[in-house]
């Protein structure tokens, strides 16, 4: 059983405030190729496993481990659709779906309908969009491979590897090319536009820095087409408008803005 996703979760307590309430962990079974949903009350009982690559099976004996579809998080693949290379180049990314948002704990404890998010239609959702990505490509987009199939099922979306995020470039201390970073992520932004399209979380680790120095927009889960309703993914907090509820033009050049301020050194993470 191998633990490739685990994080803690707050709720109000009784007076309101945030406090830690569970930690909710994603296990896949190699043997199986079958997903596993838990969840654990108690932050001591985390601290011996936590983030750990692997776990012994041991562990999870008195937890219920609740499975999770794979219609939940890996749509139908859509013979329309591009399918990545096979076998995949070697600089090649392939974002897979994070399924921590796809139970809720408060619903599984009352014994109410634990699905509250449906990670196959956020796939499919960007699919599309990284669908006409491919058909008109910019050197500051990033590039999209095509989708990674396992039994008829989209399992993946399959871009070129970058070397590092904005975020990480701007603390590692190295010296780089400030102004030209913007000048990318603005002209970028302007090829999303001229598209129809709207990014709508435009943030330092949305950036990444490819080995030329060139600034390149990753992460099109938010993106949607101009006017459409946002729905659940809508900006990264710090980034985003708060009362952000469709796609405008307007979401990038806030994003614009304060990438310009945190590139300056005005706005820190």
């Amino acid at each position: 059983m191998e633990l490739i996703e685990c994080a803690e979760a707050f709720l109000p307590d009784p007076t309101g405030e945030l406090a830690f309430h569970h930690t909710t962990f994603i296990l896949h079974d190699k043997t199986t190729n079958r997903h596993f949903w838990t969840w654990l009350r108690g932050p001591d009982k985390v601290i011996e496993f936590w983030g750990l690559p692997s776990v012994d099976p041991k562990v999870w004996e008195d937890l219920e481990l609740i499975e999770i579809p794979r219609c939940k998080f890996q749509p139908l693949f859509d013979p329309t659709f591009a399918k990545a290379p096979d076998p995949l180049p070697s600089n090649s990314y392939i974002k897979r779906p994070s399924l921590l948002g796809v139970y809720n704990v408060e619903n599984v404890v009352k014994g109410l309908d634990e699905t509250t998010t449906d990670e196959a239609d956020l796939v499919l959702q960007e699919l599309r969009v990284c669908e006409i990505l491919m058909k008109h490509p910019h050197p500051n987009i990033a590039q999209y491979l095509g989708a990674v199939v396992e039994k008829d099922r989209v399992a993946g979306l399959c871009f070129v590897k970058y070397g590092k995020t904005l975020h990480q470039l701007v603390h590692s201390g190295l010296p780089f090319d400030r102004h030209a970073i913007f000048v990318g992520i603005e002209k970028g932004i302007k090829h999303l536009h001229d598209l129809g399209l709207v990014h709508n979380d435009i943030n330092s680790s949305n950036i990444m820095v490819d080995d030329k120095g060139n600034a390149v927009i990753i992460d099109f889960d938010s993106c949607r087409p101009e006017g459409e309703t946002m729905g659940i993914k809508n900006g990264s907090p710090g980034w985003s408008l708060e009362d952000m509820t469709h796609a405008k033009r307007e979401n990038d050049e806030y994003g614009l803005e304060r990438m310009r301020k945190f590139l300056e050194g005005w706005l820190h993470e």
